[in-house]
């Protein structure tokens, strides 16, 4: 939430720009290094816990495809935000891009959100019934 913090207040201010431009791209080299181990242990976890592909039959299933799903939106916001738009913090006026930024990472933390809801879904449920 700090680096979402200093999103938000140089978008009221603007004086931070600077400050919140080095955070979001020091941040986003470790970014990508977490989210592929994460992508990484979720596929070897489906894999352990599936004896086959998905079956959308089981409610446990279509629960872990649903997260798989949204894991990937969150992925694809994050992508957005770093290779698109923390890009133009250096060639352009900063106030529209925090802006965006503001709003991606309002969008990032209610898929997160319910990505937890999902996971919390999934620890109630058995994989093979």
């Amino acid at each position: 939430m700090p680096l979402a913090s200093s999103v938000f207040h140089a978008r009221k201010d603007g004086n931070g720009a600077s400050v919140a431009g080095t955070a979001l791209r020091r941040f986003s080299r470790y970014g990508v290094v977490f989210v592929s181990g994460i992508a990484i242990t979720g596929l070897l976890n489906t894999e352990y816990m599936l004896d086959s592909r998905p079956n959308l039959t089981s409610s446990y299933d279509r629960v872990l495809v649903a997260k798989i799903a949204l894991f990937a939106m969150m992925v694809t916001v994050a992508a957005l935000n770093r290779y698109r738009v923390v890009t133009r913090l250096t060639r352009s006026d900063p106030a529209p891009v925090f802006r965006a930024l503001s709003r991606n990472i309002v969008v990032e933390l209610f898929i997160g959100a319910a990505v937890l809801l999902d996971v919390s879904a999934l620890g109630l449920m058995h994989p093979h019934s």
